[in-house]
């Protein structure tokens, strides 16, 4: 096999905090720990005094989805079988390799900040050999298990971000990333997208373009969501991602690469266990001849959010500064979580059984994907009265209110919807896009719809790219289609659409306020907003609606 080149020395790039961070001083000492020595310095509880003597519990088996459902309703099945983790291995202690020790005396006892040594080293020969079929092109890749996504880019912001810094997000950020990355300090630069994914034409031009005098410190770090991105749905293919990575070189930027979606990528054949993971749109790690890449994982998606537990792959140098950073913060995750998954990917599925369970998981994902755009798609089109200067004809017109397209992977539908025939953004009003959404919200998430679904205002990177849609009288809503059963998505996606409909013919124009509130505000633009609206629901009840 070819020697792999090492990967650049990019440590230039630390902020001021990761310089400072070193390795614990006590680390050196704990590696002395075994079954052999007398522990009577580290303080390590005695094993035997944990409360848990054993962890049972009863495990979907990998074919729980199937690859060939007759209907996306289709009944996944509850076949289950039993596991038993003990407190102590049946192993004798002076043999065991901590690689392959599974038992709560070890799980439950203090970690290494790398994690449960099981667990870690499945996730390395996970995510290098099989995730990304052994393409990374550098030497020794590393990975480090995480309480989560979202912990690994708290990491990543600690490890590379200082104040006063700039960082480059899609336009439409996901918003606990937009949440972690303000109160660091730095600002957020947007990229526009389109229906695939962050624009490489858009990139070069802000990049060849800055000027740090008008806006500060050049940009050397970009968090994208290339597989499904949240909210959009998009998929970064290869060939784009090409483009944008030789920015990134040209312009020395980091990628944060936050990938929880994978594994849900759609409109995929299905094939055999040892074909499936060849056939993904990969990740900027297979191009990453650099080492530029931090790619931040999670089984959040794939098993259960609450196993707290996801994984970072890089270089080898950002492995270590991202390793100092958990011994100083979080530690490892939960060792209730670590031993189970542990159990699960070891010793009941291994790597093919992980990989027919992804599958499956790809399969009932796509199916209730469908289910939700076609219901949708069904009642976007309108027809509304014709008015001018708030009057109102008998004649009418179709429009599309809103309009999606259909999601290439993840979890979400971002559904547009053209506020620019809603009497709400024309005089007397002239309410912005952003405010007839929150009110539309309104409208939906009350009786009778009772419909939870997230305003695109919550994406938005910047005010920046708020106004940018707000003249062009166009809004957003982030629905999904995974957290209800299967059987309810056409009844949703039927009453999401009459919502709209009701909300152009009259209901809930109002903002949502207090009766004191609306009492002060007769006679101003509530007062204005009733009368409208009234005039649009006599049309309606006049049969002219």
């Amino acid at each position: 096999m070819e020697k792999k080149p090492e990967p650049l020395d990019l440590s230039h790039y630390f902020s001021e905090m990761a310089k400072r961070r070193t390795e614990s001083a006590i680390t050196p000492f704990l590696q002395a720990v075994s079954s052999s020595v007398s522990n009577i310095g580290a303080g390590l509880p005695f094993p035997g005094n944990f409360p848990n003597d054993t962890l049972e519990g009863a495990l979907g088996k990998v074919n729980r989805f199937p690859l060939h459902p007759v209907s996306p309703l289709s009944v996944p099945s509850s076949d289950t079988e039993r596991f038993t983790i003990p407190k102590f291995s049946s192993i004798s202690p002076a043999s065991v390799d901590p690689k392959e020790e599974i038992d709560l005396a070890s799980a439950l006892q203090y970690q290494s900040s790398s994690g449960y040594p099981s667990l870690a080293a499945f996730i390395q020969d996970w995510a290098v050999n099989h995730q990304n079929q052994g393409k990374i092109p550098y030497a020794n890749p590393g990975t480090l298990i995480s309480g989560g996504a979202g912990d690994g880019l708290a990491k990543c912001l600690m490890t590379f971000a200082d104040v006063g810094d700039n960082i480059l997000v899609e336009e439409f950020v996901y918003f606990n990333a937009k949440d972690m990355i303000l109160p660091f300090g730095v600002g957020l630069v947007p990229v526009q997208l389109d229906n695939e994914g962050m624009s490489a034409k858009s990139l070069s031009h802000i990049l060849e373009h800055w000027n740090e005098k008008k806006q500060g410190k050049k940009p050397h770090m970009m968090y994208t969501v290339t597989i499904g991105q949240n909210p959009t749905g998009g998929v970064l293919k290869l060939s784009r991602k090409n483009q944008l990575y030789k920015l990134c070189q040209e312009h020395d930027i980091v990628i944060f690469e936050d990938d929880p979606y994978w594994s849900e990528q759609c409109n995929i054949p299905v094939t055999p266990p040892s074909e499936f993971l060849a056939s993904l749109v990969p990740s900027y790690l297979t191009i990453d001849v650099d080492g530029r890449v931090l790619s931040l994982q999670t089984f959040t998606k794939i098993l259960a959010p609450g196993f707290r537990v996801g994984w970072i792959v890089a270089q080898p140098a950002f492995i270590e500064k991202l390793t100092f950073a958990t011994n100083g913060t979080t530690s490892n995750p939960s060792g209730c979580s670590e031993v189970v998954l542990s159990q699960i990917l070891l010793r009941d599925w291994g790597v093919k059984g992980f990989v027919r369970w992804i599958e499956g998981m790809r399969v009932n994902y796509e199916g209730r994907r469908n289910l939700l755009c076609e219901a949708l798609a069904e009642g976007r089109d309108i027809s509304i009265p014709i008015h001018t200067s708030a009057n109102y004809s008998e004649e009418k017109t179709l429009i599309r209110a809103y309009d999606f397209n259909i999601p290439s992977a993840g979890m979400y539908l971002w559904v547009r919807v053209d506020v620019s025939s809603h009497p709400l953004s024309h005089r007397p009003f002239s309410l912005p896009a952003s405010k007839i959404i929150l009110r539309l919200w309104q409208h939906l998430v009350g009786a009778p719809y009772s419909l939870l679904i997230l305003p695109g205002n919550v994406f938005y990177a910047t005010p920046e790219v708020q106004k940018k849609f707000d003249e062009e009288k166009m809004g957003f809503f982030r629905l999904t289609y995974v957290a209800v059963e299967a059987r309810d998505l056409t009844r949703i996606g039927e009453e999401f659409a009459d919502g709209v409909k009701t909300f152009w013919e009259g209901e809930g124009w109002e903002e949502s306020t207090s009766e004191e509130e609306a009492e002060e505000d007769d006679g101003a633009e509530h007062y204005e907003v009733r009368k409208i609206a009234r005039r649009y629901l006599n049309a309606r009840g006049a049969g002219r609606c």
